[in-house]
């Protein structure tokens, strides 16, 4: 993908700082700001009243443990899928390899609360697949979480693959050593950065996930919050497992950065094209239909479920209900979401491109540490924010957009980093040199560079205020219905048709856009 935490870009360490500027520094201040009101508001809440522990040790180590086996039983299943799919798209000669390796990826448009739904829709006494009992709690969160997060093991194992030099496997396979050999002992090894990173990032997006263990009913940490949020008048309860949900959550990604930052920098891309592995017989074979049997679960299960409970439903003549006002609603917070998201993430992404340094390493650390927090905590921290500090932005548009550009301005800003490192500064250097001032500097030169990637961002933001569901059920104004809300909800209270529907609409506006982004981010 253009941007997010798996494939954002980096100034160069030898890049020229720039000197001036601090108008951009004010702005990506000032940008950065609603990222501070997570950690604040949680610390104050749980902190500054001065209380002991609001929620019982018992409970607390049950919810520890039922959200650590959730979290290495899907790390561990969801990088084997995902290096499985990234190892045959890009070192096996397939017929449309290209299209092989975007539709591994596509799942990632699928949210975990509609692949729960489509889970509960398949099976129980009305299964559209089986009718068998629905796999509640443990069974079903782990197969839904590890089969949709797989994608994100494998976009994150295809560049790692592809930067290892094919001289050292040709080395070890002249040398006598089996396919199976090579792979233990020459290529994993030179994957385990890849391997650590993917895994990190599937654990993160495993103790965040609110949707499908709240409809699978595993009590993990962020079912236990909106259930303690929802449940009692004091929320300080709620506020406390926030703040050790966030804790967990920033202990891993101090863990994937420090990690990565002992993986050297110079590593590059083979010159010399890697030669594909051309099978034949049964390994094709197999190939083939492993890559089919994925996609066809991940994707083609989802939609085939969804649109024959739809058929059902509207045949027994259930009520649907119209999805038109949730459709706008959708659309219409998440374009406004997008635009402010891009402009706040204009002069972050120029202070951390054009201006490399401590500070702006700071910035960006800020910037990622506000994207790693668990979407609920988010939530949570920001409703106690505004009933004890800005009581009137509470439930309004105005502030349900603030704290979207503050989760989602990472892929934004990444997006548009990418965009400025691949230009030269010194073409902006030559503007000012003829005479331009700032502004027509700005507008000119600047922006036109970094267009691609603002509207790649935008697309990306987009795309998750659409599917984004905890904090807009914390978050929104009263009446305030989006499509994910309607999926959350009627699949809760068991509507499946209603559910359905909307989950289909929500695909139907998703993956399009989607697969553009992907298309071109994973080709060669």
């Amino acid at each position: 993908m253009t941007a997010g935490p798996l494939t954002a870009r980096r100034p160069e360490v030898g890049q020229v700082r720039r000197r001036g500027g601090w108008g951009w520094w004010v702005a990506a201040g000032v940008a950065l700001l609603p990222a501070l009101i997570p950690p604040v508001s949680l610390l104050f809440q749980v902190i500054g009243t001065g209380t002991t522990l609001a929620v019982p040790t018992g409970r607390l180590a049950e919810l520890m443990l039922n959200t650590a086996v959730l979290t290495v039983a899907v790390t561990i299943t969801a990088v084997a899928i995902g290096l499985a799919t990234a190892w045959t798209t890009t070192r096996v000669a397939l017929p449309f390899r290209k299209g092989w390796m975007t539709l591994a990826a596509l799942p990632l448009v699928v949210p975990s609360y509609v692949a729960a739904l489509s889970l509960i829709a398949a099976t129980g006494p009305s299964g559209v697949i089986v009718e068998t009992p629905t796999p509640y709690g443990f069974v079903g969160s782990w197969l839904v979480l590890s089969v949709f997060t797989a994608p994100l093991a494998h976009l994150t194992l295809i560049p790692g693959l592809r930067t290892i030099d094919p001289a050292t496997e040709e080395a070890a396979t002249g040398l006598g050593a089996s396919r199976w050999r090579v792979f233990v002992t020459v290529t994993l090894p030179q994957l385990k950065p890849a391997l650590v990173s993917s895994g990190l990032l599937v654990g993160l997006y495993t103790i965040s996930d609110f949707g499908a263990v709240s409809l699978l009913r595993y009590d993990t940490f962020t079912r236990a919050i909106y259930t303690l949020y929802r449940g009692q008048i004091d929320r300080r309860p709620a506020a406390t497992l926030s703040l050790i949900l966030m804790a967990l959550a920033i202990v891993i990604l101090l863990i994937e950065r420090r990690y990565r930052a002992r993986v050297p920098l110079h590593s590059r891309r083979p010159r010399r094209a890697r030669p594909l592995q051309a099978l034949s017989g049964w390994p094709r074979a197999a190939s083939i239909s492993a890559l089919t049997l994925y996609i066809l679960v991940a994707l083609g299960l989802p939609l085939v479920v969804m649109v024959v409970s739809v058929a059902r439903g509207l045949e027994s003549e259930q009520i649907v209900g119209s999805l038109g006002p949730e459709a706008v609603r959708s659309l219409g917070v998440a374009i406004i979401a997008a635009l402010v998201t891009v402009i706040l993430a204009f002069p972050v992404a120029m202070v951390t491109t054009r201006r490399p340094g401590r500070l702006s390493g700071w910035v960006e650390s800020a910037m990622w540490g506000a994207y790693s927090l668990p979407h609920i905590t988010v939530g949570v921290a920001a409703v106690g924010f505004a009933l004890s500090t800005a009581r009137s932005l509470y439930q309004t548009l105005i502030y349900l957009v603030i704290i979207y550009g503050a989760i989602f301005l990472p892929q934004a800003a990444g997006a548009t980093q990418d965009s400025l490192v691949r230009a030269s500064p010194d073409l902006e250097d030559a503007s000012r040199g003829l005479g331009r001032g700032p502004v027509a500097t700005l507008m000119r030169v600047t922006l036109p560079l970094a267009w691609p990637g603002l509207v790649a961002g935008a697309a990306l933001v987009f795309l998750s205020v659409m599917k984004e569901l905890p904090a807009t059920l914390l978050l929104r104004p009263n009446g305030f219905e989006t499509l994910a809300i309607r999926i959350w909800s009627s699949t809760a209270e068991g509507f499946i048709t209603r559910a359905s529907a909307a989950g289909l609409v929500l695909l139907a506006v998703s993956i399009v856009p989607l697969f553009l982004v992907m298309s071109r981010e994973l080709s060669d």
